[in-house]
């Protein structure tokens, strides 16, 4: 009975133990009876990122396979369960309960789980082995360019001594061609007095890797001979024959190891993280040059210092000191925390902490490795902005299109009275002319805005650009304001000229406003590698720097953050909150940026970076400008009964038959019958769009001219349409002067 007792209780104890095992084994054990899951490990909740046991027993246990493996592993399972013998090590990806992924490695072993037939499977997580094996291929990929770029001589050995493969740096240091030294052995190549040591050292090394190097001198060509400091390692072929991988380093310069020793620690001085090493007492050890540019302390000042002195979290140092501690136990921190600087600023960093061990294995200290992350969250608030304004850029378009079919049904009347007689109804015309005009370059901005198109870029003489824009831009600026332009020649910019013509258009306009109608405005034109204010982005291609200087009233610095946002306007009364808005975008559509300096009372400028474009290939030849005519009879197809009315009722004044249809399926008919010298096409109609009505009518009658008349501002949308001769476009609202002009062009 005693023996019995002591056999149970053996029994109990190894029973306990193996619980034990199963409970702390790292790698995730799950049972599982008739394919459900009865009994799940802590690993196992944790790999499957549960936060208990109870979300996973009782559940399929194929479920947290992915389905590409659910098959293959419900036969294995049933092998393990028919045979009774363990499945093999299989490879497979797990479905956690968030839904994430995770390669494993699983083991089924057959199982009798109180009374009944189950399957223990042991589950390891071997993504960061995946992930090692991938950097391995990319390693393996890499190593020929490494090879060869490599500073070191490089070559294999074979077994008898030839060399078989060598880089360009044991051609360079040896000063052999390849062909030379490929036609003996390498041995022969070593000084007289070196080869017995040398042959030694290499049929050594056919057996195992030199733990130690070997130095010796090789002959050149001019009979001079270079000391190459040697390591060998053996490898073997796929054919099986033994060969060396031997790596031999110039020593010839006795500062050579000096020189390696700075150019390792350049990498660490020039990369583009601040590198930080402290001691076990917290003092800093190590400071690269890039974490003097982030946090403004010098190498100097820096080295020496308490880190708590230096390196200080907004709030107090509870955090830095926090992961010093996790990092002290031999473990890894890494986070994000805001930091301020020596001069007070505020910035977010991005922060992995590690220790440093010396040749024993013993904490020598710990390393730190931190990055400004403020512009990347900087650039996730302008892109929720970007999709803010999205929205509200569609919503503009639409109430700028229904604005401008509501003024084009005032505008043809507006004229009809300004003709009158009466000059007390042609001041009140004008007025009513003026306010619409005013409305028009509302919904103008709204939909340059609303619809930016992507710019057509060629190259483009600065110089030639602004002096055939200069009138343009007086015209603007008015009689009162001088617009002065300096721009050398032959200063080429990759832009679309009629995009940046519309952002100096602004900036004049804008420039006008702020001087109320008198002073100077400047346009210089100068590269940016001169000088002078630079692209914030330093990534940028070459730029090109157009300055627009105004002697103005200035903004405020509290608004100068906010001029480039939609609908904020200085000018209360006048400006649409659109002009700057519309800037930056063409420019940021260029690939270039837009930096604004201002001084209240002095002035603004404003200058554009653009990239610089080499010269063109060929100048474009020129056009001739087309004979003018008038037609005599128009078809007018638009649906809005006020537009129309008011455009029939102008027209005939002019003394042009007009005849009208509101449905675009009914304008060939009316084309048939009414043979109209010209059409005036509304681009949305009820029936069918504007563009299926021109296909129609370009198929049938191709020298028939049409004129796309529509409030939407969608140009770019009628491109391909408006490279057709004959063809015209008009934005509403508009004027019978402006009509005719267009109609005059295309006939």
């Amino acid at each position: 009975l005693s023996e019995r007792k002591k056999a149970e209780r053996e029994l109990k104890a190894s029973e306990e133990n193996y619980r034990r095992i199963v409970e702390l084994s790292p790698d995730a054990i799950i049972v599982h009876v008739s394919g459900v899951i009865v009994y799940a490990n802590d690993a196992a909740v944790r790999l499957m990122g549960a936060t208990g046991r109870d979300q996973l027993i009782g559940r399929s246990a194929l479920q947290f396979l992915d389905p590409e493996y659910r098959d293959r592993a419900a036969e294995r399972i049933d092998r393990v369960l028919k045979l009774g013998l363990s499945a093999p090590l299989m490879e497979e990806r797990c479905i956690r309960l968030d839904g994430s992924t995770v390669d494993v490695e699983t083991l089924a072993i057959p199982l009798d789980y109180q009374g009944k037939s189950a399957v223990q499977v042991v589950v390891r997580d071997i993504s960061a082995r995946k992930r090692g094996e991938e950097a391995l291929r990319s390693s393996e990929e890499r190593y020929r360019g490494i090879v060869e770029r490599a500073t070191d001589a490089i070559f294999l050995l074979s077994e008898d001594g030839m060399l078989t493969d060598a880089n360009p740096a044991t051609l360079a240091i040896t000063g052999w061609s390849l062909e030379e030294i490929a036609s003996r052995r390498f041995i022969e190549l070593v000084h007289p007095d070196d080869r017995q040591r040398a042959e030694v050292f290499f049929l050594s090394s056919l057996d195992e890797a030199q733990r130690e190097a070997e130095v010796f001198r090789i002959v050149t060509p001019s009979a001079a001979y270079a000391y190459l400091e040697m390591m060998t390692t053996p490898v073997v072929h796929q054919s099986g024959r033994r060969a060396l991988f031997a790596i031999g380093r110039d020593i010839t310069a006795a500062r050579m190891a000096e020189l390696q020793i700075r150019f390792q620690a350049g990498l660490l001085a020039h990369v583009r993280n601040a590198v930080i090493a402290i001691d076990t007492n917290g003092i800093i050890i190590y400071w690269n040059q890039y974490a003097e540019l982030l946090y403004g302390w010098t190498v100097e000042e820096a080295l020496g210092t308490r880190v708590r002195d230096v390196l200080i979290p907004v709030g107090g140092t509870a955090l830095l000191d926090q992961a010093i501690r996790e990092v002290e136990g031999g473990g890894r921190w890494e986070g994000e925390t805001r930091v301020r600087l020596r001069d007070g600023r505020e910035i977010s960093v991005f922060m992995v902490l590690a220790t440093i061990v010396d040749e024993a294995g013993t904490q020598a200290g710990i390393v730190g490795i931190s990055f400004d992350v403020s512009k990347l969250h900087e650039a996730e608030r302008e892109l929720e902005q970007a999709r803010r304004l999205s929205s509200l850029g569609r919503l503009a378009a639409t109430v700028a299109h229904e604005f401008n079919n509501v003024m084009m049904g005032i505008y043809p009347f507006a004229e009809i009275i300004r003709r009158s007689a009466d000059p007390q109804q042609a001041r009140a015309s004008a007025h009513v002319t003026q306010a619409l005009q005013r409305g028009k370059q509302i919904t103008q901005d709204i939909l340059k805005f609303a619809r930016a198109s992507e710019p057509l870029l060629a190259p483009v003489d600065v110089g030639v650009f602004l002096r055939d824009a200069i009138d343009e831009l007086r015209t603007i600026a008015g009689s009162a304001v001088t617009v002065e332009v300096s721009a050398p020649d032959h200063c080429y910019v990759m832009a679309d000229d009629h995009q940046i013509q519309q952002v100096l258009s602004n900036l004049v306009a804008n420039g006008r406003d702020a001087m109320q109608g008198a002073g100077v405005i400047s346009i210089d034109v100068s590269d940016c590698s001169s000088g002078g204010p630079q692209p914030r982005n330093r990534a940028l291609p070459d730029m090109l720097r157009i300055s627009v200087r105004d002697n103005g009233c200035g903004i405020p610095e509290s608004e100068l953050a906010l001029i480039f946002e939609p609908m904020f306007t200085t000018k209360r009364s006048t400006g649409t909150g659109l002009g700057l808005a519309v800037v930056h975008q063409i420019i940021a559509r260029h690939g270039g940026e837009v930096i604004v300096e201002s001084t209240p009372g002095v002035g603004t400028t404003f200058h554009l970076m653009i990239p610089k474009s080499p010269p063109p290939d060929a100048v474009r030849p020129s056009h001739e400008n087309p004979v003018l005519s008038r037609p005599s009879r128009l078809l007018l197809v638009e649906d809005d009964p006020n537009v129309a009315a008011g455009l029939m009722a102008v027209l005939e004044i002019e003394g042009i038959d007009v005849s009208l249809v509101t449905l675009g399926l009914d304008a060939a008919g009316e084309i048939e019958r009414f043979a109209p010298d010209a059409v005036i096409l509304d681009v949305g109609l009820p029936d069918i769009d504007g563009l299926t009505v021109f296909a129609e009518i370009t198929a049938r009658w191709p020298d028939l001219p049409v004129v796309f008349s529509t409030g939407h501002g969608d140009e770019d949308l009628l491109e391909d349409a408006l490279k057709r001769p004959h063809v015209g476009y008009l934005l509403k609202p508009y004027g019978v002067e402006d009509l005719l002009k267009v109609l005059a062009r295309i006939i």
